[in-house]
């Protein structure tokens, strides 16, 4: 049975399908693609998907590159990015395989953009519809943050200390940021959600975080992917609170001579 030549309408079958390639070790590339497409089709139907939404969400952030293709991260980002797109407090589902489950360096990796790039969609400050030239600007690993226009918040560096100075949002300096301009033109949604993005990574990052080898690598991406929440939240009602945190979190890292995020960030 030629498993790929089926034509896929139901995520039923979706699953079942990504389940006998892997039983099976074929590739799962060409399914990923159809996946994307059927999920974006979802928007007429999210009963169906928030029905089989754990299930599809875990398979594809488990999925291996063993065939090597080149877009394979991005189209796991792509996919789990759509789904949270429809139902952005699935985030919670994602959140729980990253903090966990005994993953790969390159699916927490993946998990960490998947984080960012869907709270950037859901801030009204990427559009996932028009495909994905945007992911490698929006949540580059090594920087992140460069193509963001204006900050908020800025931290120096002083004998080991972290040193916050707010400036919160560009309205009270007489600054409009990127992020303001957005927000003019699109509705934010991630507003709704963002302490479901936010606290599991605080709680995940003092719970402990020991990766051996890839250690350093890894908190230096999640510092940067809890950065840019933190950033996108700045409309919350719980933003003391999260910043109280925010500092806490970028104090232990500095003693562990992780790689801050820039002085300036949104």
């Amino acid at each position: 049975e030629n498993v790929r030549g089926r034509k896929i309408i139901f995520l039923k079958d979706l699953i079942e399908q990504f389940s006998k390639l892997q039983q099976r070790n074929e590739d799962t590339h060409f399914t990923m693609k159809e996946s994307f497409k059927l999920i974006m089709h979802k928007k007429d139907n999210v009963s169906e998907l928030e029905y089989y939404c754990d299930e599809l969400v875990n398979i594809l952030l488990k999925l291996s590159n063993e065939h090597e293709h080149k877009d394979f991260e991005q189209l796991r980002v792509q996919n789990v990015t759509a789904i949270l797109n429809l139902l952005p407090r699935k985030i919670t589902a994602v959140m729980e395989i990253l903090l966990t489950q005994d993953l790969t360096l390159q699916q927490r990796l993946s998990i960490l953009t998947i984080v960012g790039f869907s709270a950037r969609v859901l801030s009204g400050l990427e559009d996932i519809g028009k495909g994905f030239d945007g992911l490698s600007q929006a949540s580059q690993i090594d920087k992140p943050f460069n193509s963001f226009e204006t900050s908020q918040l800025s931290n120096t560096i002083d004998q080991g200390s972290v040193v916050w100075r707010s400036r919160k949002l560009g309205k009270h300096n007489g600054v409009r940021s990127g992020h303001d301009v957005a927000q003019k033109t699109k509705v934010n949604r991630f507003n709704a959600v963002a302490p479901l993005y936010f606290w599991p990574l605080i709680n995940g990052w003092l719970n402990g975080i020991e990766l051996g080898t890839f250690d350093y690598l890894f908190k230096s991406h999640y510092i940067n992917t809890l950065a840019m929440i933190f950033s996108l939240s700045q409309a919350h009602n719980d933003i003391v609170n999260m910043e109280e945190s925010m500092i806490l979190v970028l104090k232990q890292a500095s003693d562990q001579n992780i790689k801050l995020p820039p002085g300036d960030f949104p």
